[in-house]
């Protein structure tokens, strides 16, 4: 075979920073969906490079298989916000006129609501119907699919606030779904939250993902709990506005209110795994932890390919000393979730505890969590639970990262099992202060 001769991409930086991704993505892409990048003769497997036309031809496949499309957005004249993320072009708009933040909300029963409200307007409702069951695929395909279709809405009428809703939404999930950061994705979903705010004050959706942006960017508790609270008075019914006020509580350590709001999120939607799943791991923070591993092995035995299942064991488990059922989740967890940087993980977790226990396990899930720290991409809160038993200062130093670069899994701070050697110490307290969190 002949080797192509055209310019290469010699790091997996300069392959990330091409796709437009960070380093973990583009990692996970190769693992899990055949992202075309090579390795030369003997050299380790940190050492790739990559061939632009070659990526092209991958990213022109996507529709068969599966890969993300990150030009299914429409045009993007605004160009790229401060931080560098790719901004779309109804966001680029109301950016013009003052807003900025970030967002997180789900859909849930009051999008069709949403939308029936307004069909004596154009447009009519079927293509932001088509974006609600675009979003609803949670894929990255389905994302990019569904900020098209309401990027297109707005095209044909700016003024329809639920399709503001709908990009608020889109945003929110692309972290976990779609390949972006969270300094990319929740500043586009709070100003399309906002928009949607000052369109119409009386959107529950808008204020549900103002609350979930107060919360999880700015890290304005007291906020957030105003736009839950304003949300659920609009609309009572929106089990996943109940879901995630509950997830917001827990972290605070508000169990009794939030396990008010968890089950009447379940009784609202007994049927989606989420909130079942979510409902669990806040019983195991509120301390009822033979409960949540039942009704997780329930959950996980009805729909064993259900990721975040497995996620919850592995942490519970490893919170209770069992490492080997934990470090099994972990593996599995990651298997589903496509992700090569926890499955390295996984591994280096499998080999130290079978050589040397625990103190063994410990040691290779640090080296193997530095290791990806140093080629970047990795969050300094993972990093500091890894750490948190072993040394102090240095556990404290990546929570100061995580916090100053506005990590969300920083809010996650006061309930982690994995940190609590670290809460007689001072500077615990003083990071729950700054992360504007209860004290203990």
């Amino acid at each position: 075979m002949v080797e192509n001769t055209q310019e290469k991409l010699n790091t997996w930086k300069e392959i990330a920073r091409y796709l437009g991704r960070d380093e973990r993505t583009a990692r996970r892409w190769e693992a899990a969906r055949g992202l075309p990048v090579r390795r030369p003769p003997g050299a380790d497997r940190s050492t790739v490079y990559a061939y632009p036309s070659e990526l092209e031809a991958w990213l022109a496949r996507g529709d068969s298989r599966g890969a993300p499309q990150p030009t299914a957005a429409p045009p993007q004249p605004g160009g790229r916000s401060g931080r560098g993320a790719p901004i779309s072009w109804i966001v680029a708009a109301a950016l013009a006129v003052g807003l900025g933040g970030a967002a997180l909300f789900y859909f849930g029963a009051g999008a069709d609501r949403r939308a029936a409200a307004q069909t004596d307007r154009a447009p009519p409702p079927e293509l932001y119907m088509r974006g609600v069951y675009a979003w609803r695929t949670r894929t990255a395909r389905g994302l990019a699919d569904a900020i098209a279709d309401f990027s297109n809405v707005l095209v044909r009428d700016p003024t329809f606030a639920p399709a503001y809703v709908g990009l608020a939404d889109c945003y929110d999930l692309m972290p976990e779904f779609g390949g972006m950061t969270p300094a990319q994705a929740y500043p586009q979903a709070k100003v399309a939250a906002m928009r949607a705010v000052q369109l119409d004050d009386s959107l529950a959706g808008a204020h549900g993902a103002l609350a979930f942006a107060d919360f999880w960017w700015s890290h304005d508790v007291a906020a957030s709990r105003r736009e839950f609270e304003r949300s659920l008075r609009l609309d009572p019914t929106a089990s996943l506005t109940h879901h995630w006020y509950a997830n917001t509580l827990a972290m605070t350590g508000d169990f009794t209110r939030a396990i008010a709001q968890i089950d009447e999120a379940v009784r609202l939607d007994p049927s989606t795994t989420a909130i079942r799943a979510d409902k669990a791991l806040i019983l195991f923070d509120a301390g009822h932890a033979a409960q949540a591993i039942d009704d997780l092995k329930a959950i996980e035995s009805a729909q064993p390919d259900f990721a975040p299942t497995h996620r919850y064991l592995s942490l519970i488990y490893f919170a209770q000393g069992d490492d080997p059922d934990a470090i099994d989740e972990m593996a599995r967890a990651a298997r589903l979730d496509g992700d090569a940087n926890d499955a390295t993980v996984a591994r280096a977790a499998a080999d130290g505890y079978r050589l040397a226990g625990h103190p063994g396990m410990t040691r290779a899930i640090l080296d193997e969590e530095n290791s990806l720290a140093r080629l970047g991409g990795y969050s300094p809160f993972s990093l500091a639970r890894s750490y948190a038993g072993v040394d102090r200062d240095r556990a404290f130093a990546l929570l100061g990262q995580s916090l100053a670069q506005g990590e969300p899994a920083i809010m996650a701070l006061r309930i982690e099992p994995a940190l609590r050697p670290l809460h007689g110490d001072r500077r615990f307290a003083a990071l729950l202060a700054a992360a504007h969190l209860p004290p203990l």
